[in-house]
């Protein structure tokens, strides 16, 4: 007795069609996973488009996408959701203990997918980028350098550049009264000092020079600066990475969503290159610095 056989036509349109449904079906749970979530619940800007959410609010902001979060803060409380992508809630507070115990429990809540392309992007794939059982790993290596006696033996390295990053606040409201200050670039440029100090035992001295106004007349300071390359190059490739003013990343969703994108849309993908020019100026130069260290 000879077995059926199915037509070669039919079983590639079988196939095709089972490729057509997975794609749809996971559309279609995205777009109405909303709809039975606790989320729904909280408080947050209405109505949303169910293609981009509200990220056209953020875009039409007049500065950056900050000052939308912070506007809709105001308006909703330190807990709410707005909707991005494909009708997708996202949660936001700047609540201090919820904010703590989320980043305490790195094995608990993870990133999302866009999130930890653009975080692995912009300063590797650390301890930040890392989750999971790498991430307790890393922190179990990394933990003396963070021990209570280590951090109290810096305490006078951080009083000291919180009292220049005071005094560079001080000269730039001085020099422009009425002007609103976006702290982000100070932020960066005193992290990026103490990084130098504490890591490198190098001063990048980029809060007081904040304008290019001043250079370390230190002998020592400028040849380890001279040998660890350009602090100015280091500087804007480390504030790169604070910077909010870049618009929603619609483009970083796209490439953690479906990753064969990356290597075509990669070149038209001016912030993602951005990134890739800022994290291998920082490498360069912190490998310059490792190198120092071990002279």
């Amino acid at each position: 007795m000879e077995s059926a056989q199915i037509p070669l036509g039919k079983t590639v349109a079988y196939a095709s069609l089972v490729l057509l449904c997975i794609p749809i079906f996971k559309l279609l749970t995205i777009l109405i996973r909303p709809y039975f979530s606790p989320l729904r619940e909280l408080r947050g800007p209405p109505g949303g488009s169910w293609i981009t959410g509200h990220i056209n609010d953020m875009l039409k902001s007049e500065k950056d996408r900050a000052e939308c979060h912070l506007l809709w803060e105001k308006e909703y409380g330190h807990v709410y959701v707005y909707k991005s992508l494909l009708n997708g809630d996202r949660l936001t507070t700047t609540d201090p203990k919820a904010l703590n115990h989320i980043l305490a429990n790195p094995m608990i809540y993870y990133k999302p997918a866009h999130l930890r392309l653009t975080v692995g992007q912009l300063i590797g794939e650390g301890l930040i980028f890392a989750e999971g059982a790498a991430h307790k790993r890393q922190r179990r290596v990394m933990n003396p350098s963070f021990s209570p006696g280590h951090i109290k033996e810096m305490n006078e390295l951080f009083l000291m550049k919180a009292l220049e990053l005071r005094d560079a606040l001080s000269a730039h409201l001085g020099a422009n009264p009425s002007e609103t200050v976006n702290i982000i670039p100070f932020i960066a440029r005193c992290t990026l000092d103490i990084i130098g100090l504490a890591g490198f035992n190098t001063d990048f001295n980029t809060v007081k020079n904040t304008n290019g106004e001043k250079k370390d007349e230190n002998p020592g300071n400028i040849a380890k600066q001279e040998n660890a390359g350009s602090t100015s190059d280091l500087a804007d490739a480390f504030a790169k990475s604070f910077r909010t003013d870049q618009g929603y990343a619609i483009m970083q969703i796209l490439l953690a969503w479906i990753p064969p994108l990356r290597s075509v849309l990669f070149l038209f993908d001016s912030t993602t290159r951005a990134a890739e020019d800022a994290q291998a100026t920082m490498r360069r130069i912190g490998k310059q610095l490792v190198e120092e260290r071990k002279r």
